[in-house]
C-alpha cells in the first residue's frame, strides 16, 4: 500500500480493495491455493481477462435472456453432489498442505535455535545479553552476563540457573543464549603479571636519556 500510495496517503480507501483483491488471489505457501478458490470453489476472474468490448457484453447479455433453466431436480442433486465431493478433496488437501507448512516451520525453528552444546548441572556459564541487541546504544554494554551456575536441566534446551549467591533466576534461558565460562587460574595470572614486569623493564629510563 505504500508504494502504491507513496505521498499520496490520504487516497487508502481507493486503493484498498485492489489490494485485497491481489491478496485473495495470491497463492498460500501454506495451504497451496488462493483465499477466493477455498471460498468459492473456482479460480477468480482477473481484470485483465475482462478484454470483451461492448457491443460483445450486449450481446452475451441478450443470450442471457432466452436461457432458461430447465434443470430437474435429480440434475440438481448430482451436481450438488459432485460440488460437496469437491470441495471435500480440497479441504483434505489444505489440511495436509498446511500440516507440512507447519514440520517444516517447526525444522526451521529447531535448526535456528539448536544449542551448539549440552550444559551440566553445576556447570558455570555466561548469559547472551538480549537487552544490548533490542536496544539502541546496547553496544556499549556488556555482551555477557554472568557467570551463572546451571540449577536445573529442563525440556527443549532449557535451562534453570543461578547466581553466585544461589539465587534461582525467575526466567529459564534456552542453551543458545549460553556458552560456558571459564575461570583464569593463579598460575596463568602469576604468568601475566610477570609479562607486564618484563615490559615495563625494558621501558628505557627518560632521565638518563637526556644526559648528553
Amino acid at each position: 500500500m505504500l508504494k502504491l500510495l507513496q505521498e499520496n496517503q490520504e487516497c487508502w480507501p481507493q486503493v484498498l480493495p485492489g489490494i485485497l483483491f491481489a491478496y485473495r488471489t495470491s497463492k498460500q505457501s501454506s495451504t497451496g491455493f488462493t483465499p477466493f478458490f477455498l471460498l468459492y470453489g473456482r479460480t477468480a476472474k482477473l481484470p485483465i481477462e475482462c478484454t470483451q468490448s461492448e457491443s460483445e457484453d450486449q450481446s452475451c447479455q441478450g443470450v442471457a435472456k432466452e436461457i432458461i433453466d430447465d434443470l430437474q431436480p435429480d440434475e440438481i442433486k448430482q451436481r450438488l453432489e459432485v460440488i460437496m465431493s469437491l470441495r471435500g478433496k480440497i479441504s483434505k488437501k489444505v489440511a495436509e498442505n498446511i500440516l507440512d507448512a507447519q514440520e517444516k516451520q517447526r525444522r526451521d525453528y529447531q535448526a535456528r535455535h539448536k544449542s551448539k552444546q549440552d550444559f551440566e548441572v553445576g556447570d558455570k556459564v555466561l548469559v547472551w545479553n538480549t537487552r544490548r541487541a533490542d536496544r539502541k546504544g546496547g553496544k556499549m554494554s556488556d555482551p555477557w552476563l554472568g557467570p551463572y551456575i546451571v540449577n536445573k536441566v529442563c525440556k527443549n534446551s532449557l535451562y534453570q540457573l543461578r547466581n553466585e549467591r544461589n539465587e534461582v533466576l525467575k526466567s529459564k534461558q534456552h542453551g543458545v543464549n549460553l556458552k560456558l565460562f571459564f575461570e583464569r587460574d593463579a598460575t596463568t595470572n602469576e604468568n601475566n603479571e610477570l609479562d607486564e614486569q618484563k615490559e615495563e623493564s625494558n621501558i628505557p629510563n627518560r632521565a638518563n636519556s637526556f644526559i648528553l
